[in-house]
């Protein structure tokens, strides 16, 4: 992944996290987990 791929990804997660964390959703953890799994797999794949 570009550097500008993943800093437009990061900035499209702050939006989700910041509700979730507004309104107590309690998912906040649950979205950077999964961002990190999406950056972690898209590398391998861009590695094989």
């Amino acid at each position: 992944m570009s550097t500008t791929a993943l800093a437009l990804t990061a900035l499209l997660l702050i939006i989700p996290i910041a509700v979730s964390i507004k309104e107590k959703l309690n998912i906040a953890k649950d979205l950077i987990i999964a961002s990190i799994r999406a950056v972690t797999v898209s590398k391998t794949h861009l590695t094989m």
